[in-house]
């Protein structure tokens, strides 16, 4: 009886310790992420997410009505991709944006992004374009404007494993 009661105390034990490492593992990640994040904001306005680090590239860093990039984007991305070098379990995933017909053209940015990146010694598996999202804000505005055309960034994986 006494043996039974060892395990199972040794058991709920081991669970304990089990979860409380898991929260701190959670919680380093998080710091990580909010510290690469404030690395990012001089650069590209970044914030810590659910789903990783968010950041916003504005079509203003592509050639008007074409896919080639502007070199003050090829700059900001020299950033992420030294990141992405930094750290090798991190990956990237795109999500072009607009609100009329030029859905190609946006697939096609978010496609040089990859390019730019992949020719600057960032493995190519470890970028993702998703498909285009349509929205619809309010033409009027600069505002509206910029975030119907925008390529979202998110980095997300494992920020810890940094090289040395």
């Amino acid at each position: 009886y006494l043996a039974a009661q060892s395990a199972s105390v040794a058991d709920k034990y081991v669970h304990i310790e089990m979860e409380n490492a898991y929260r701190q593992a959670i919680a380093a990640q998080l710091i990580a992420a909010q510290l690469i994040a404030a690395q990012l904001n001089p650069v590209l306005p970044a914030s810590v997410s659910s789903n990783g680090i968010e950041l916003t590239m504005p079509m203003m860093w592509f050639e008007s009505n074409g896919y080639a990039l502007k070199p003050a984007a090829r700059d900001k991305l020299d950033t992420i991709s030294g990141l992405l070098k930094n750290y090798p379990g991190l990956r990237l995933s795109m999500q072009p944006e607009g609100w009329n017909s030029g859905y190609s053209l946006y697939k096609m940015r978010a496609e040089a992004v990859s390019r730019y990146l992949s020719d600057n010694g960032v493995n190519a598996g470890r970028i993702m374009i998703g498909d285009s999202k349509f929205t619809i804000q309010d033409q009027e505005t600069p505002a509206g404007r910029t975030a119907d055309h925008s390529l979202h960034l998110t980095l997300y994986g494992a920020l810890l494993a940094a090289k040395p």
